[in-house]
This record gives structure tokens, C-alpha cells and sequence, in this order.
């Protein structure tokens, strides 16, 4: 919650987390912060439960231990592999007009962050040093973005529907081809890209591509949603998921091996074994599907809407449950009437 305080009046709203960056950074204004930490998520609990002193005991650990240092990485790799599959991260332009962007204000405290991620990814080689700069906004514009399916949400939930043992996983990176016309500008230089980028509007289709060939020939039991595994089996036997997973895991390793392929697991936000995980925003279990608890909580903890703009804020948030209610909508017909013919920052 943010408070703007002054000798007449005070207000309160709920932020995101970059937007409290944002207020941070804000001169001459005096503001009182309520933050609620992540770790008080269902989701988080999990998360904060999976490293390898808190998997003994657990039936996966000799398993995962097994690729604890070939696929399970909390660093990056030091040189980003060639790609030899028909799959590749192109950028195909509209015209050859150059783009060009001016570079941003920086707080020093950005400026520092900034350089400190740049040295890691020249460390890394995922990037090097050039000499003319980009914006991705203005690239963005001019690329043809290739005609790839993205899978269904639904169509996964349903594939999973009879499971009875689920693990989910989390791709911490994934390397494709070189990227042309990648290049940005920081403090302390300019780079290029390497490998494929995070921003580019072609990127999430070369990426799921990709995945979805590398598993591709274990549909029956691995569901992939770009960078989100899902293994499950659905017999009640732990040993029928740990060889499904183990499939998985050596898919991931058979890659890494041959240095053509690398796929990482973030080990963080994994959870094995489990008669219930996290899957694209919602829970899917033994008992089917459910929502997710802490978005739940964030519609009950609202704070009631002063103003038309965090009324639209509010039913916009609440159409997540409109899938699980159906008479939903009716319920807030009545509050969508109330926006209705008012400026955004009219008083209700």
C-alpha cells in the first residue's frame, strides 16, 4: 500500500513491485509503505522449501542429486553453445531503416545495477561489446513475427487432468542462435547480443519452438509452457513419476552433453513429487484445478476503491475468477455501472 500524505487529505493504493521502484525514486513527496513480502505466498513456501539441505529425505533427492551439477546451475555458463537445430531465432525486418534511441536517465543506484548484470553477462558470454546502439522498442516494430503456435493453457490443464504425482520445473536459461540487431547501450559501453533475447517480439515463439522439439517425444508425461516443465504420471506410484522425471532430467543432460543443446532447471522454483503444484497462474492437483490462493487473497484484501481509476484497478484484478464463477459477472455488474460517465480521478 502507498500513503501520499498532506495538511488536507491522504490516500492509499496497492502498487506492484515496480511500481514502488518508481515511488522510490520520487523526490518531495513523504510516503508511508505497508509491503507484504513474497514469502507469505503459498507459492513462495514451496519455493523457499526446495534446496538440496531441505531435499533429504525427500523420495526425488538421489535423483536430482544425479544432475545436481550438469543440469540443476545457479550460475551461468561462461560461453553460450551453437545451435545446429532447423529451429532458429531469426530476425526478419520490414525495412532496412536504421533505429535509433536515446538512452534513458539513470539513478546512480540503477547505473550500479546496470554494470554489475553487464559484467556478468560479458563473463558469461552471452554478450559482447559494440559500437552502435538499438532500442528493442523501435526493432520490435519492424520485425515479421513468425507464425508459431503457442500452446493452450486448457489443453495442458487437460492433458494433466488424470495425474495423480506431479513435478514442476522452472528452465532457468535457454541458449539459441546468434541475434543480429540485438545491440543496447549502458554506463559502461555498448553490446550485442549472442544468444536469443528476452524483449524481442520474436523471441518467445523461437523459444517455445525449441522446446517443444526437445520434448516433443514425451508428451505422454512432460507438458512444456516455454520455460515451465510439468512431469506427471497418473498411477499412484512413486517410482512410475521418479522415472518419468528422471526422462525429463536426462533429456535436459543429453543436451548439456553434446554442447549443441544446454537447458537449466532453477532448482528454486521447482517442487517434485507433489500431489499439487503451481501451473500458469492457477493449481493443478489430484483434486483437478483450483485458484491460486494468493490471488485470491489480493481480491480480499482490497482496499475499497476510491476513485474510478482503482475501481477499473480492482475489476480488472477480478477477472481471474470470473473462469471459476460463472455467475460472476453479475455479482460486479453493479460496480462496472459505477465507472461509467466519470473521470478517471472522480471521487466515487
Amino acid at each position: 500500500m502507498h500513503h501520499d500524505f498532506d495538511s488536507v487529505q491522504g490516500s492509499t493504493r496497492v502498487v506492484a513491485a515496480r511500481d514502488l521502484k518508481k515511488l522510490l525514486r520520487e523526490e518531495g513527496n513523504e510516503s508511508c509503505f505497508v509491503i507484504q513480502h513474497d514469502t507469505d505466498s503459498a507459492k513462495a513456501d514451496r519455493q523457499l522449501a526446495q534446496d538440496w539441505d531441505a531435499l533429504r529425505g525427500h523420495p526425488a533427492e538421489s535423483l536430482l542429486l544425479k544432475y545436481k551439477d550438469v543440469v540443476f546451475r545457479t550460475q551461468l555458463p561462461t560461453v553460450p553453445p551453437t545451435r545446429n537445430e532447423d529451429i532458429k531465432a531469426e530476425i526478419e525486418l520490414v525495412d532496412d531503416e536504421p533505429v535509433a534511441r536515446k538512452q534513458f536517465r539513470l539513478s546512480e543506484e540503477m547505473k550500479t545495477a546496470i554494470c554489475e548484470w553487464t559484467a556478468e553477462m560479458l563473463r558469461s558470454g552471452i554478450i559482447r561489446r559494440w559500437r552502435v546502439v538499438h532500442d528493442f522498442r523501435g526493432i520490435n516494430a519492424k520485425i515479421r513475427l513468425p507464425a508459431a503456435p503457442i500452446p493452450r493453457k486448457e489443453d495442458i490443464f487437460d492433458s494433466m487432468r488424470k495425474g495423480k504425482i506431479f513435478s514442476a520445473m522452472d528452465l532457468l536459461w535457454g541458449f539459441f542462435q546468434d541475434v543480429p540487431y540485438t545491440a543496447f547501450s549502458t554506463p559502461d559501453g555498448q553490446f550485442e547480443y549472442l544468444v536469443t533475447s528476452m524483449g524481442l517480439s520474436c523471441s518467445p515463439a523461437a523459444f517455445n519452438c525449441l522446446i517443444q522439439k526437445f520434448f516433443v517425444d514425451q508428451s505422454s508425461f512432460c507438458k512444456a509452457y516455454f520455460d515451465d516443465l510439468f512431469v506427471y504420471t497418473e498411477t499412484n506410484d512413486m517410482e512410475d513419476h521418479l522415472v518419468a522425471l528422471e526422462k525429463v532430467l536426462e533429456r535436459c543432460n543429453e543436451e548439456q552433453l553434446c554442447k549443441e543443446e544446454q537447458l537449466y532447471v532453477n532448482l528454486s522454483k521447482c517442487t517434485f513429487c507433489a500431489s499439487e503444484i503451481p501451473s500458469l497462474g492457477d493449481f493443478i492437483g489430484i483434486h483437478g484445478i483450483r485458484m491460486d490462493p494468493d490471488k485470491v487473497r489480493v481480491i480480499q484484501n482490497w482496499l475499497k476503491p476510491r476513485t474510478k481509476r482503482e475501481l477499473q484497478s480492482f475489476l480488472g484484478t477480478c477477472v481471474y475468477v470470473l473462469k471459476y464463477c460463472p455467475d460472476f459477472a453479475e455479482y460486479l455488474a453493479p460496480l462496472t455501472e459505477m465507472t461509467k460517465g466519470k473521470s478517471r480521478n472522480e471521487q466515487l
